[in-house]
Order: C-alpha cells, then structure tokens, then sequence
C-alpha cells in the first residue's frame, strides 16, 4: 500500500513537489489535508507520519500495547506517568483467552453530538457511510451524600425529569423553564462571560437555588469544574437539546440519545476516514512509517519563494527492500503540535501547561457492571435490557480543591472488547495552578483509583478484585501553542487538543476539532499579498 502511495506522490506531486505539506494523521491533521483538497480542485497535499498507523493519539491502541505502555513512549505522545495494573488471579479466566487484537481501546475517549460540526464533516466528507456509531444509553450522577450505593438518572426529557421523586415539583417546574429559556435567542437571557453557573442560575429568570438541581444541570454539561462558568455549560447544553430526536429510539431517554458514541476506539477511524476522503479526490497523497530525517526551508531560486523539503528514511521494520530515502518539498507547511520539535530553533519550543488530563482505562470482566442500570433510581427494571449498557457517570467533586470526574463505560457491542467484559473510562481535568512547582504533575492513580472502586462498588454484584483485569491510569498534559509570530513563513501549527478547558470534555472535543482544522485550512489556504499576481 505504501509503496502504491509513494509512486502516486511522484506522479500526482509532480515529481515530489506539492503545495501542502501535513505533518501528522491526528484527526484535525487529517481533517485539516482533507479540507485543503476539497476547497481548491488544484491543490495537492503531502501527508507525512513518521508512525506507522492512522490516529497519532486518536488511535485505537490494543490490550498488550495498554498493558506495556508504549503509547508513552511514542515520539508524539502527549501522555505520561503511566501505571498499569493487572489481576493475576485472574488467570483462569475468559479474558486471557481474548486475544490483544480483541481490543480496541481509546486513549482519549469522545463522544459525538448527533447535530453539529463535526457530525456536518463528516456527511460532507462522505465520510459517515463508513463509520459505525452507537447510542449512548444512560447519564447518570453519582450522590457523594447518599453513600457508596446512590446513583441517579439524569432526566433525558420531560417524561424522566418529572419521574425523579429527588426534586420537588417547584424544581422541576425550574428546570423546565432553563431548558427552554436557553434555547430563546434573547441576549438578555445570556449569561455574561464571567459569571459562574450558580450566579447566573440564582437570578430571575431562572431563581434556582437548589445545590442538587444546580450539580444536575452542571453533570448534563459535563463540566470540567464544580462550579463552572455559565457561557460553556449553556452553550453545550444548547447543543445536546438541538441534538435530541436526530437518532430517535422509544428504548433510550431523549437526551443521552443526543451523544454517539464511535465503534472499534472511534477517533483513529474518524481520522482514517478523512485522510481517505482526501485521497479521493487524487490530489492527496499519505507516507506512513517512515522517519523524518530532515525538515528545512530553503529557497529554490535567488529571491525565489522559500519552499519546505522533507526527507524521509527507510520504512519503518523494512531493512530491505523499497527506497532508503524519499524527498518532497511544499511551498506551505502545516505542522502537527505533537511533531513541533522537529521545527529545529531555540525561540520555537511547546508552550507552558494549560492544563492536565488524568485518565484510567479499566477492563472488567463477568458480571462487570452488571447492577449500573438496576440501581438507577429512577429506570425501571423491566427496561434495564432494552435500554443498552452504554453510560456516562458523573462524579461531582466532594471536597474543595477537586474536579469533578467523568467515567465512560462502554460495552462489547461497541467493538471494543470481548462480550463478557466492558471497558471504563475514566477522566479529570485539572488545572494548573501558578503556585505548583514547574514539573509537578497531578498523581492519575491517587486521583482516579479511588473513583473506579467506588463505581465498582456501587454497580457491580462483585468486589473490584474479582472482576478488575487490567487497568493503566495516565496522564495527558495539554501545553499551549507557541505564539504563530514564532513560527516560520508558510508554517501553521495545527492544535491537537484545545489549550481551553472547557472545550476539552467527552461531547466537545469533536466539535472544536471540526471548528479549528476548518480554520486552521482557511487560513493556510489564503494567498500571501507578496503571492498576489498583478493586474495588468
């Protein structure tokens, strides 16, 4: 395959020269080459990843690459502090029959709002077709004041919210009324940019008070924060009720029906689906696994435009065989922030952390979480099989100074697993405080441990470790651009993750992938007023 790439690089490229190089088939690198294809009929794309699969940190990785780590040692790897655990008592079980290739584990799980820019992508991409999404089931909130056992449904329409005997008929009647007064286009209904949700939820029209409709509203937002600002969490709200009755189903709540949830580890496939989007149009070509030997601007002529060269050594695992060396020049470079050393300067280096993401990925074998849907306080029992297992569970903060924390579990159906076992995943972010020594990061297992147990504990039939086979607790830290004054002429940088918090939740992240590889191909698409050509 590569080789039938390689050969195409040197005809369509015209002799290996293109207009665009890519560096990078993360998702908004590969969404950002497909964008530049579709927008200009004559522009011609050289895509370059030094690995050897699709995805970068977007890719599906499997049960032996989760257990040995090697995700953090790659040489785009935003993740570290990695701690692995397994059950060897476990030994006998199912599980260690289930091949590695059995799994298809995320390392940084999304979901995807069923109306929105990215799902508008991908039907423009013709993308969609070949992508296969399940319904996510179920939102629930975990009450820290309620014991260890106490998990409420979060109510996915009118029907459920007025069936939770938690809140009073006042409450509910409020929460009615935020619904549908933050889908009112009425700028004085808005919330101002700094205030916080529970300010803005405590003013007419709204007059919410409640701490526990407050944690609903906020745990419906995914919010990264225990008292969050108003903006975000309105807006993303926004999103999931226009989101509601894309993908009807009388067996799932309305609103946890708004979020899809990607088969086979999802982003590694969203982002192969694009880079095959670009491909089509014959303007695009992908040279994977080779290592990038050199990278440098120079100019072709005296005064000429300066142009980007790349030079790639042998395959990655083929000592022999194929070509030992492969060169392509572009006049504009868009550079993945994951490979940003490769830009060789001193003023030029990642920027400081915005922000860490602590994360765990549990594997859990039979019964699992099998008591999750039947604890539920508000979802009868009868329905607990029509209704799918795909959840997403809220843990609010209990004590000032931590974040909330958000775990997804997801079920063999999705691809991800063998059938008798599930798949947990874990996140919080956390946010660096200017007071932390400079290389202090948070500790994922002392924040994140605790946590699983008690999900355990509270929706299984079992003890944790009975049914806990393997789990790796990490961390993912998320550093700002280098300003792009910094950077080379015909250089973009181009984000891998969103340097704002807020947009880094499970429903979000997509959508600002969406957003910034459109803008980030716009702006490199633009001719340069020195490009111009004259008019005669």
């Amino acid at each position: 395959m590569e080789h039938q790439h390689e050969h195409k690089a040197r005809s369509e490229g015209k002799d290996g020269q293109f207009d665009y190089l890519v560096i990078g088939t993360g998702l908004c690198e590969s969404m950002v080459a497909y964008h530049l294809t579709a927008s200009d009929p004559a522009a011609t794309v050289i895509q370059v990843d030094p690995s050897s699969v699709y995805g970068q940190s977007w890719a599906a990785v499997q049960l032996a690459q989760l257990q040995q780590a090697t995700f953090t040692t790659a040489a785009w790897s935003a993740f570290c502090s990695a701690t692995t655990t397994g059950d060897s008592s476990s030994s006998s079980s199912s599980s260690t029959s289930s091949s590695s290739s059995s799994y298809a584990l995320s390392l940084q799980p999304t979901l995807v709002p069923a109306r929105g820019a990215f799902v508008d992508a991908l039907i423009a991409a013709n993308v969609a077709p070949y992508l296969s999404f399940q319904l996510l089931h179920h939102f629930i909130l975990a009450q820290p004041d309620h014991g260890h056992h106490s998990l409420l449904s979060l109510p996915g329409s009118k029907h459920d919210l007025f069936r939770m005997p938690e809140l009073s008929l006042l409450d509910k009647r409020l929460l009615m009324r935020f619904f549908q007064s933050i889908q009112d286009p009425d700028p004085l209904v808005s919330p101002s940019p700094d205030q916080s949700l529970s300010e803005y939820l405590s003013r007419p029209p709204f007059s919410i008070t409640n701490p526990r409709l407050i944690s609903i509203i906020g745990a419906l937002a995914l919010s990264a924060q225990e008292d969050p600002a108003a903006l975000p969490v309105v807006s993303r709200l926004k999103k999931l009720l226009n989101a509601i009755g894309r993908h009807p189903s009388a067996t799932v709540s309305a609103l946890p029906a708004a979020l899809l949830l990607g088969e086979y580890g999802g982003g590694g496939e969203w982002a192969e689906g694009f880079v095959r989007a670009a491909a089509v149009t014959g303007r695009a070509t992908q040279v994977l696994g080779r290592p990038i030997l050199s990278l440098v601007q120079e100019a072709t002529e005296a005064e000429g435009p300066r142009r980007w060269t790349i030079r790639l050594g042998r395959q990655t695992g083929h000592t022999v065989g194929g070509e030992d060396g492969l060169e392509f020049s572009a006049s504009r470079l868009l550079l993945s922030q994951e490979y940003l050393s490769l830009l060789d300067h001193p003023a030029i280096h990642p920027g400081p952390t915005a922000y860490t993401i602590c994360r765990t990925i549990a594997i859990l074998g039979p019964p699992a979480l099998d008591q999750l849907v039947h604890k539920l306080d508000t979802v009868p029992s009868s329905s607990v099989e029509s209704r799918g297992g795909h959840s997403l569970v809220v843990f609010p903060a209990e004590d000032a100074g931590q974040e909330p924390v958000h775990a997804l579990v997801v079920g063999p159906e999705s691809g991800s697993c063998p059938d008798d076992q599930q798949v947990v995943y874990l996140s919080s972010i956390i946010l660096t405080n200017p007071s932390d020594a400079p290389h202090t990061a948070p500790d994922p297992v002392a924040r994140l441990q605790p946590i699983l147990h008690r999900l355990i504990h509270s929706a299984s039939s079992e003890v944790p470790e009975h049914i806990l086979r393997c789990s790796a607790f990490y961390s993912q830290r998320v550093s700002h651009p280098p300003p792009a004054s910094f950077l080379p002429s015909h250089t973009w940088l181009v984000p891998c993750w969103p340097a704002d918090f807020e947009r880094a939740g499970f429903a979000e992240v997509v959508e600002w992938a969406a957003e910034t590889s459109q803008n980030v191909a716009d702006l490199a698409s633009k001719r340069d007023p020195a490009e111009t050509i004259p008019l005669e």
